[in-house]
């Protein structure tokens, strides 16, 4: 590599669980609560982790700020 390249780390793809509620703030309680209410983020499963992609994070956000809007 030369000195003038730029490495990058990776753009995160998918939060877990205690990545997402630190991201967002909120605690690992209410998420789950959000997600028995119908409300919470969608979520990938991958083997036996649950993630939430980047995308479907950001829409859910956006769809909290369109009803607090309203």
């Amino acid at each position: 590599m030369t000195t003038n390249q730029i490495s990058e780390p990776p753009s995160v793809l998918a939060y877990s669980i205690p990545a997402l509620c630190s991201a967002t703030g909120i605690s690992r309680r209410t998420l789950y609560a959000l997600w028995e209410r119908g409300e919470g983020p969608a979520v990938t499963k991958i083997g036996r982790r649950t993630l939430v992609r980047r995308e479907a994070a950001a829409s859910w956000l956006e769809q909290l700020q369109v009803k607090q809007a309203a």
